[in-house]
């Protein structure tokens, strides 16, 4: 087994106590998802705090030796708020859940959950209230691009051609839309051929369309003041937000304990 030691930028995911060392598990910048193990890390430790980290590190090893570190910064006002909080562990959950060790866009991922972390940790409570959910579907949106599996919303999943459905030029009426959270695209009862549906195909609101389409091509600081709160009913952002976990979920390589997705 050959080791070599190397330093990696990371940010904490979460830590367990194991026979008087810790357990890390943290996102790195140059090799995603790795689980450290070391002693007298203190503060360094807490979840969402950046680190530089000299390791030992192999290939073949699941855990890797922590032999220095070097505190870089923490979300402070995160850990002080009970929404942020639970958004954020939400986010490090899907992180862990659907990326690997090795993955091509872990610099990518990487910027994508420190750059949300830091937005939410910046915002006041009363300006995150009004943002969460826009954030987290940011998050969400992202996560999946970066992953390679972002929702198609240009070709229709029931006959692969350019989607060009009634329903969503507002032209067909008493018509349902799906979603197919395996193949990550829009089926259409109004599409020409007989719709075919599966154990991933679910029934979604006709605006969530829009709102997929919002977070195309879009930066966190255009997102955030586009004011889509007030341009989409909430029921509508929930239910955007649920549709793009369970879509995620599918995609997971193992279930995520924390979210319900009923």
């Amino acid at each position: 087994m050959i080791k070599r030691e190397i330093c990696i930028e990371a940010i904490n995911l979460k830590s367990n106590k194991l026979n008087g060392y810790r357990l890390l598990t943290v996102y790195s910048k140059e090799l995603g998802i790795l689980r450290l193990s070391g002693s007298r890390l203190g503060g360094r430790s807490e979840a969402f705090v950046r680190n530089n980290f000299w390791i030992t590190y192999s290939e073949k090893s699941d855990v890797h030796s922590i032999k220095q570190s070097e505190f870089i910064g923490h979300c402070k006002g995160i850990s002080q708020n009970y929404e942020k909080l639970i958004n954020a562990w939400q986010w490090a959950e899907f992180l862990e859940a659907c990326s690997h060790t090795g993955e091509d866009n872990s610099q990518e991922l990487f910027d994508l959950f420190y750059t949300c972390l830091e937005e939410a940790d910046q915002m006041s409570a009363e300006v995150y209230e009004k943002k969460a959910l826009i954030l987290n579907l940011y998050f969400l949106w992202n996560l999946s691009h970066f992953l390679g599996y972002e929702p198609n919303l240009q070709l229709c999943q029931q006959n692969h051609e350019k989607c060009n459905c009634p329903l969503l030029k507002n032209e067909a009426k008493f018509h349902d839309l799906f979603f197919d959270f395996e193949q990550g695209g829009i089926l259409c009862s109004a599409c020409p051929s007989d719709l075919v549906m599966s154990t991933y195909s679910s029934k979604i609101l006709g605006g969530i369309y829009k709102i997929f389409t919002e977070l195309q091509n879009q930066n966190l600081k255009e997102i955030l003041t586009k004011n889509l709160e007030i341009n989409y009913q909430k029921p509508a952002l929930e239910f955007a937000k649920k549709t793009l976990q369970k879509y995620l979920q599918v995609h997971a390589h193992h279930k995520l304990k924390s979210i319900g997705l009923k």
